[in-house]
């Protein structure tokens, strides 16, 4: 754990210090923390992560087979088959080859929270105490799909349904389970108002009363690539269904309302949409995971509800709030292990 106390001690600092220093200086705080970020998962033993020995396995056998061969042998995706392929052609190094996956997922990931978010420091600290890093240990399909769907967001912005489309086609090459962000371009600008408030706890109520019917409804429609897991009890689902639900009721209401900021309310929409994918996640962990694709967009909204605030006092406790509310998840997470990320063990 040394090496994570060490991190989410430093994250707190420069989150400190992103409030007074210059965007030049946010820059290098932030290459500084992608550097971090990728050195602990590129020289980490093959007992951190639960799936690292999978993956590993497959570059082995994709350095003397062809895609056809690693099809046959693994379900994953032909989008990320090609690419291990692809890592293979130039190396035989197993600590190169997660060096590399860790750069793809997270230079993606971090640009988008340097260009987007307006506290880049907070959101790193996010990213890092809500698990989000924990979960680019082992789950790597799916979290180069998710960095493919955090580069959309650009698109989602600027109305570029095209571009927008082409790349989730790439994630889903990826994880087909990405498919289900096809959905964020059209709700990113649904209005929705505290008044909808009441409307939206209704809807929540019905649907969790009822998920089971939903299920086994969405079930007939699924491919088999993920049934395995369908009636799988997801562990933690209903605790992080509450913290997503606090979390939505925080961005709703605390200080003065964002609504008409359009970036709020998008990232807020997103948010929402987790909450409701969440509700399934006691049924089956596809549902957990595909929620994933929108939980994350919540290391953006966080600051720019904080940043929304009318006074500094304000904006000084909810961040004060937030930095302890990280702290303890953290704690939750890694202590209990998170994914085999903990303790964590280098390769030599």
């Amino acid at each position: 754990m040394a090496v994570y106390y060490v991190l989410i001690a430093s994250l707190t600092f420069f989150t400190i210090f992103d409030l007074v220093s210059s965007r030049l200086s946010k820059k290098y705080l932030v290459i500084l923390v992608l550097i971090a970020f990728v050195l602990i998962q590129a020289f980490r033993s093959v007992e951190v992560g639960i799936d690292t020995r999978s993956y590993i396995k497959i570059f082995t056998i994709a350095k003397f087979g062809n895609l056809s061969t690693l099809s046959a042998i693994t379900n994953f995706e032909s989008g990320f088959l090609l690419f291990i392929k692809i890592i293979s052609l130039f190396t035989e190094n197993t600590q190169v080859f997660l060096g590399v996956l860790s750069v793809c997922i997270l230079a993606t990931i971090i640009y988008i929270i340097y260009k987007y978010s307006k506290m880049p420091m907070l959101s790193l600290f996010l990213f890092f105490a809500m698990g989000f890093y924990g979960f680019t240990f082992s789950g790597i399909r799916q979290s180069l799909a998710i960095a493919l769907c955090f580069a959309s967001y650009g698109f989602i912005r600027s109305r570029r349904p095209v571009l927008f489309v082409l790349l989730m086609i790439l994630a889903a090459s990826i994880h087909y389970s990405a498919l289900v962000f096809l959905i964020a371009y059209p709700l990113s600008r649904l209005g929705i108002k505290k008044r909808h408030f009441l409307l939206v706890i209704t809807v929540f109520l019905i649907i969790f009363l009822g998920r089971g019917f939903v299920f086994s409804v969405i079930q007939m429609t699924i491919t088999r690539r993920y049934t395995s897991a369908i009636y799988y009890e997801a562990s933690d689902s209903y605790s992080l269904l509450l913290v997503m639900l606090l979390l939505f009721m925080f961005t709703m209401f605390i200080g003065r309302s964002s609504t008409e900021n359009l970036e709020s309310n998008t990232l807020r929409n997103f948010l929402l949409i987790a909450v409701f994918i969440q509700l399934f996640a006691s049924l089956s962990p596809v549902a957990m995971r595909a929620g994933y694709y929108f939980w994350w967009f919540s290391v953006l909204l966080i600051p720019e509800v904080i940043v929304n605030q009318p006074t500094r006092r304000e904006r000084h406790i909810l961040l004060v709030v937030i930095l302890i509310f990280g702290f303890m998840y953290f704690q939750f997470l890694y202590s209990s292990g998170m994914l085999n990320t903990s303790p964590y063990k280098a390769f030599w």
